[in-house]
C-alpha cells in the first residue's frame, strides 16, 4: 500500500541552493497593519490559518517563530518557494514565547501586490518594525554525507524528458502546499516523493529529480525515515534528471518515529515483520550504485538576535 510522503517534523540542517535570501532592506511596506495577541484558539486547532486576499494580508494565531519562517523561507525574495525549504533552514535563539505565543495580523497594502510579495518582503518588513525583529543567517560548517557515485558507477534511471509537469514539492508555482491546476494538455505530474511498505521494507519513488534535489530530500526527511544523523551534499557531479526508486529497511527510521518501525505491533494493533532489507548505505550503493561518504559542509541557520512583543492597535 503507498501513500504520499509527509514532511518530517524534526529536521537537519543544510544550505540549500533552493533558499532564496533575506528580504531586501528597501522592502515595500504595508499601508495599514493590526497585530494582535491570539488568546484563545479553537479545540483541535493549532492557529497559523491564512484568509489573505488581494491587497490583503490576514494571518491567524501564528507564532513569530512561524511567521519568520514564512516571511525569511517559503517566501523569501517575493516568491514562493518549495515548502521543503522550510525543513532545511533552521530558526535558532530568540525568547522562549517566539514559539508559543501566536498572534494574530491583519495588514492592508497600497496597489495590488501578488500574495508572495505580501508573505515575503512586505512581512518581513512588519516584524522587523513591529515586533523590532532581527534576524541574520548564519552559515556554519557541520559534519555532512557527501553522495557520490560508487566505485563500480551509477546505475541511475535517465527521466524520460517531458513525459510529466514538475512536482510541486520541489518546483511550487504559486502557494507551497497548493498545487497550481495542471493546464489543458499538461503531462500528470511527476510521481513523489512517495512512499510505500512492502512487507519489512520501505520504498521511495521519485520521478524526474536531479541528484541536487534528491539530497535535498534527504537532508529533509533522512533523519526520520533512514535514521540519517546529518544533511546530504551532492558530490556526483552528474547532471540530469532521473527516475528513482529506492528500497530500504522500515528499521531505518528515528526510534518512535514513523520510521522508527522495527517489528512488534502499529498503532492499530496489526502484528509488523521483522525488517530484514538494506540500510539506506547499502542501498544507495546496491540499488543506485551511489555512496554516502562522511565530509563537511556549510549549514545554513537563521538566528533571532532580538525580539520584542508587539503593542496591540
Amino acid at each position: 500500500m503507498r501513500h504520499p510522503l509527509h514532511l518530517a517534523a524534526a529536521l537537519a540542517a543544510f544550505a540549500s541552493p533552493l533558499h532564496a535570501q533575506t528580504a531586501p532592506a528597501a522592502a515595500a511596506k504595508f499601508e495599514v497593519a493590526s497585530v494582535k495577541r491570539c488568546t484563545e484558539i479553537s479545540a483541535g486547532r493549532s492557529g497559523g490559518g491564512d484568509s489573505s486576499s488581494p491587497a490583503r494580508l490576514n494571518l491567524n494565531c501564528a507564532t513569530l517563530k512561524g511567521l519568520i519562517q514564512q516571511a525569511y523561507i517559503v517566501y523569501a525574495g517575493g516568491h514562493a518557494n518549495p515548502i521543503m525549504s522550510m525543513r532545511l533552514t533552521p530558526v535558532e535563539g530568540g525568547p522562549g514565547w517566539v514559539g508559543s505565543e501566536r498572534y494574530t495580523i491583519n495588514a492592508k497594502a497600497e496597489g495590488q501586490p501578488d500574495q508572495a510579495t505580501m508573505k515575503g518582503p512586505m512581512l518581513a518588513a512588519l516584524l522587523e518594525d513591529r515586533f523590532q525583529l532581527k534576524v541574520p543567517r548564519e552559515s556554519r560548517q557541520l559534519p555532512v554525507y557527501a553522495l557520490t557515485a560508487a566505485r563500480n558507477g551509477p546505475k541511475l534511471k535517465p527521466a524520460e524528458a517531458g513525459a510529466c509537469t514538475p512536482n510541486e514539492f520541489f518546483h511550487p508555482s504559486g502557494a507551497p502546499g497548493r498545487p497550481a491546476p495542471l493546464a489543458p494538455g499538461q503531462k500528470p505530474r511527476c510521481i513523489g516523493p512517495r512512499l510505500g511498505n512492502d512487507g519489512s521494507n520501505r520504498t521511495l519513488e521519485i520521478q524526474a529529480v536531479s541528484l541536487a534535489e534528491f539530497c535535498q530530500l534527504l537532508s529533509a526527511d533522512g533523519p526520520v525515515l533512514f535514521g540519517l544523523d546529518r544533511p546530504v551534499v551532492d558530490k556526483t557531479g552528474i547532471a540530469g534528471k532521473f527516475d528513482i526508486l529506492l528500497e530500504v529497511a522500515r528499521s531505518q527510521g528515528a526510534p518512535g518515529s514513523r520510521g522508527g518501525d522495527s517489528g512488534g505491533a502499529d498503532a492499530a494493533g496489526t502484528t509488523l515483520p521483522e525488517p530484514d532489507g538494506p540500510t539506506i548505505f547499502v542501498a544507495l550503493s546496491q540499488q543506485l550504485g551511489l555512496r554516502l561518504a562522511p565530509a563537511r559542509g556549510a549549514g545554513e541557520f537563521l538566528v533571532i538576535d532580538h525580539a520584542e512583543r508587539p503593542s496591540e492597535n
